[in-house]
């Protein structure tokens, strides 16, 4: 299924909350059909769907709201929407011919573009990335101090946690050191 024109792909739909979107209603066959017949060596346009299938994969898993994840989602398809259109404007000289380029495909400028394209949807999904997991340790402090809380109110001397086990010198007191 590799080379140019492949339209089939392993993952034709993305899940999300338990519920499944077709990638068409993300991002357009032919932008990404137009990246590919721009570029030259690799199919761009497919690399450029592959990041965001992959991305979005990252976001289905992240500690984030079910609203978060599609807004993120959605944000992910436009950046890389931007990315296909940049990555059709960079046409190789070896595909279409040096006459038929404007100044800033010889320049450089449009290859400059795509890859800043590129690495912006890098940069979301690493921002996103940092956002989740800072989530996660919120959520993990906040059930650490219910379990404490509840030991405390039990009048337990100790409580074991995230495979850590936490325990007070006696049980009027309130501080918990770790074993």
């Amino acid at each position: 299924m590799g080379g140019r024109g492949a339209t089939s792909s392993i993952l034709d739909s993305i899940s999300l909350g338990g519920r499944r979107y077709s990638l068409t209603k993300w991002l357009s066959n032919q932008d990404i059909q137009r990246a590919n017949e721009a570029s030259f060596m690799v199919d761009m346009g497919n690399v450029i769907k592959r990041m965001f299938e992959s991305g979005a994969k990252k976001i289905d898993k992240m500690e984030l709201s079910n609203a978060e994840k599609k807004e993120a989602i959605r944000k992910l398809a436009e950046l890389s929407t931007d990315a296909l259109k940049d990555a059709a404007k960079d046409v190789n000289v070896y595909v279409s011919g040096p006459a038929r380029l404007s100044s800033s495909q010889m320049s450089g400028k449009a290859a400059d573009k795509a890859l800043e394209s590129r690495e912006r949807i890098d940069r979301y999904v690493k921002e996103l990335s940092k956002k989740s997991l800072a989530n996660k340790k919120r959520n993990e402090e906040r059930r650490l101090g219910a379990v404490l809380s509840e030991a405390e109110a039990q009048k337990k001397k100790e409580v074991s946690f995230g495979g850590k086990t936490y325990y007070r010198k006696s049980t009027r007191g309130s501080i918990w050191y770790i074993r």
